[in-house]
């Protein structure tokens, strides 16, 4: 797994001084960490519809980016009221040119725009085709660092077809049509389309545009880069903070100064670099006024090197700033960073020091892989199912006793995370290894390409026989992952299937049966606990709390969710009883079913592995459901393993490092040798920990909700952080302290939560990039029964149902 580890480039360097030789290395590289580093600077221009302008909108916004017949780019606002997000670095009077038009619809369309909810004038009438609107924005509403600007309209409407999207006036009408605009037929609600938006402060519109017109560096800077230099180029003022765990031996390193181009614009400006750590005043480690109008000296690069040991195994923000002196000249002028980088340095005396030779691989892996070899593989997934709810992660309630044995004879994983909190994508994670971006199955449409390798297709090559039995069809054939079974059932196709773990066991049983002689990989997918389902009455009654009212756990869950009903303490332990019921009818399932593979002696040649896809929120947070926040209810999920005796693994065993979902491809990658699924699967083999080697864990899990306005999760130790990137919204808790996630440290510990924020910035990249030149997913086929299977479990809309909906 990726952290900020940007690669350790080896350089051998000699001391002009004296005979020492020395080797360094490069830790940290603050020009490629650039990307993913927290910027503060004022938002000068927002070229809408382009890839660039796209981090801007936050809510209210179309989708997809468009283009009309002219290359004009632009993104339609949606509902009535749109808002975008820009930053200034000083609080002052500003203008704002928004250029912009409406929907053509039954009335004249109006804007109004606030800033931070402040309103700024009154509404505006539009005109029909694209124009400028130009606002004053006052110093009072405005605040240091991100704020958001707000757009109120009259109304939102379906164009349809007379009201396309046309040509300009005097538009070439044999000009080809390029996609973009409300097209015939539209049915999209649809209020104004933006083009633009140019923030500069008060009265310097036409020097902010010569600077947007200019570019975005100095040429000084692409001959630096044909140099093979490394190269920060910042606008004045501005700041880039870099956060990052600082290495022993650690130096940082850097030059800095004005481009030539800019010498004669300035009268200088203040380079910085300012180190902080939570708790801690912030150490200014660099402070210099370079004005090279007045000083020859300052027309080179300045030449810095910090030392930072007395610093190490700290978590720090690293903000290199530049300031102008001379604030309306600045425009537009730039500083540069060339070479900023951390360095470990080893002293070697007389001779370079040698390079560490990798550790052996120890015996008892290699004898443990062999053994695994020979053994079938038994998986059981309960959907939905939280790891709090679970007797054996420390549940008050018997809702789990033959889990709870189970764990208690095997292989018992504390801290397990999935790499998606809903069905489909968390599923493909975990028959291929990768994380959902990389298997393409986000959506309800989308299906497994043919090019993924799962981990069916990897028993099957090792000689295995394969069954999938299928309660939940976004598990099933429609996503794909049908792939490299042998034997398939999917449980809903199958006469008499009441939607109870139960109605699996008739189809089980003589499979096994069938298959004991020789080695087997199975995988159970339960329906159960998935939301609430209805386990037989048996069970709520031993959960039951007496609740009299009229809340129906089922019906009502989005009339709840969306505040329609009205939730109390009583409706609350009625709806937590019925999912603890829920779980301890399929935990009864699971026992019944390891009950008889014991009898049979078919445990005695079988790892068994129990695991959720996603856990399920129940009102911690005020929510019910999943697929919406990636707090613990849902991302955290029980992961339980038994080895057959004498196998090689040390059992009972918890174990308390950090483990996900992708982990388990990985490891069996590991066991068969397949290089192909080692090079694909992300996670880690746990084949040492379950040799009984000493396992930190993973230093970072990541995990996600369904795209669009998507959150994301990463845990590292005691730590988890949630990021929402359309509108900057963060929280960190110390699980260790506050398992429930009550208090918000975002805040208290501002550079561990930009730590943990770049951490997931940086994954989040390279998944991009990754996706960018993967195999596009295939297309999903829902027929009748898997459609309305999908339904009654609260997946698919009424409609179409082309989108996952799990709320």
């Amino acid at each position: 797994m990726r952290a900020l580890a940007f690669s350790a480039v080896a350089l051998s360097l000699a001391v002009l001084s004296g005979c020492t030789l020395y080797e360094d290395q490069t830790l940290y590289d603050f020009a490629k960490m650039e990307p993913v580093a927290l910027q503060r600077e004022d938002t000068l221009y927002v070229d809408i519809g382009t890839t660039a302008g796209r981090p801007y909108l936050t809510k209210g916004w179309w989708t997809d980016d468009e283009k009309d017949n002219y290359g004009r780019t632009f993104v339609w606002g949606t509902e009535t009221r749109a808002e975008m997000t820009f930053g200034v670095t000083e609080v002052q009077d500003l203008e704002a040119v928004v250029n912009c038009r409406p929907v053509k619809g039954p009335q004249a369309q109006t804007i109004q725009f606030d800033v931070n909810e402040q309103p700024l004038g009154k509404p505006l009438q539009m005109g029909s085709e694209f124009g400028d609107y130009r606002i004053f924005i006052p110093s009072r509403v405005l605040k240091i660092g991100r704020n958001a600007l707000g757009f109120s309209f009259a109304y939102a409407d379906r164009p349809g077809e007379a009201q396309a999207l046309g040509p300009n006036p005097g538009a070439d009408p044999n000009a080809p049509s390029l996609p973009g605009g409300p097209q015939p037929s539209d049915v999209r609600r649809l209020s104004v389309c933006f083009d633009s938006v140019l923030f500069a402060p008060y009265n310097l519109q036409e020097r902010v545009m010569k600077m947007a017109s200019r570019g975005t560096e100095p040429l000084y800077v692409a001959e630096l880069r044909q140099q093979g230099h490394e190269v920060i180029v910042q606008r004045l003022p501005g700041e880039r903070a870099f956060f990052l765990r600082i290495p022993d031996r650690a130096e940082l390193t850097f030059q800095c100064g004005f481009a030539p181009e800019d010498w004669k614009a300035i009268e200088g400006g203040e380079f910085r670099v300012t180190m902080t750590i939570d708790g801690q005043d912030p150490q200014v480690l660099y402070s210099q006024y370079l004005d090279p109008r007045k000083r020859r000296s300052h027309r080179k690069l300045i030449r810095k090197s910090v030392d930072l040991e007395k610093w190490a195994g700290q978590i720090a923000a690293f903000t290199l700033s530049v300031k102008a002196g001379y604030e309306k000249v600045a425009y537009p002028t730039y500083g540069i960073w060339v070479e900023p980088k951390i360095y470990h340095r080893s002293y070697v005396w007389g001779k370079k020091q040698p390079v560490l030779a990798q550790q052996a691989e120890s015996p008892a892996i290699g004898e443990l892989r062999s053994r695994l070899r020979s053994s079938s593989v038994a998986i059981i997934l309960l959907d939905a199912a939280s790891a709090s709810h679970l007797g054996c992660y420390g549940y008050h309630l018997p809702t789990t006793p033959n889990l709870d044995r189970i764990a208690a004879e095997g292989v018992q994983f504390m801290n397990a995370y999935c790499q998606a909190v809903y069905t489909r994508a968390s599923t493909g994670s975990l028959m291929t290894g990768e994380y959902p971006d990389l298997h393409r199955v986000l959506f309800a449409r989308d299906g497994l390409p043919d090019t993924a390798l799962t981990i069916a297709e990897t028993f099957t090559a090792g000689g295995f026989r394969t069954g999938g039995f299928i309660g939940n069809p976004h598990a099933g054939e429609n996503a794909g992952y049908r792939q490299g079974f042998a034997d398939y059932v999917e449980m809903f196709r199958m006469p008499g299937y009441r939607n109870l773990a139960g109605d699996f066991l008739p189809h089980l049983i003589p499979w096994f049966e069938k298959n004991k002689e020789r080695r087997f990989f199975a995988y159970i997918h339960f329906r159960e606990p998935h939301w609430i389902s209805d386990p037989p009455r048996e069970y709520l009654a031993k959960f039951a709390t007496g609740y009299k009212g009229k809340i129906d756990p089922q019906a009502d869950r989005d009339k709840i969710n969306l505040g329609r009903v009205e939730m109390d303490q009583g409706a609350l332990e009625h709806i937590v009883s019925v999912y603890d019921a829920t779980l301890n009818y399929a935990d009864g399932v699971v026992g019944t079913l390891y009950d008889d593979l014991k009898r049979r002696g078919i445990l005695d040649k079988t790892i068994l592995i129990i695991l959720a896809d996603h856990g399920e929120a129940l009102w911690e947070h005020g929510y019910f459901g999943h697929n919406t926040r990636v707090h613990e209810n849902m991302a955290h999920i029980p992961l339980i393993m038994q080895f057959p005796a004498g196998i090689g693994v040390p059992q009972p065993r918890k174990i308390q490092g950090l483990t996900q979902t992708i982990d388990l491809p990985a490891t069996f990658a590991d066991v068969f040798g397949n290089e192909e699924l080692k090079k694909r699967a992300a996670g880690r083999s746990l084949l040492p920990v379950l040799a009984g080697e000493p396992d930190p864990g993973a230093e970072f899990v990541f995990t996600r909700t369904l795209p669009g306005s998507a959150r994301f999760g990463v845990r590292s130790g005691r730590w988890e952080y949630a990021y929402r990137p359309r509108t900057g919204d963060q929280e960190l808790y110390d699980l260790w302290t506050d398992r429930l996630e009550r208090r918000n440290l975002a805040s208290e510990r501002p550079v561990l939560a930009g730590f943990l924020q770049q951490q997931l910035r940086a994954w989040m990249r390279d998944q991009e990039a990754l996706a960018a030149v993967a195999a596009a997913p295939a297309a999903a086929t829902l027929d009748a029964e898997t459609r309305r299977n999908l339904q009654a479990l609260g997946y698919l809309d009424a409609g179409d149902g082309v989108e996952e909906v799990e709320r």
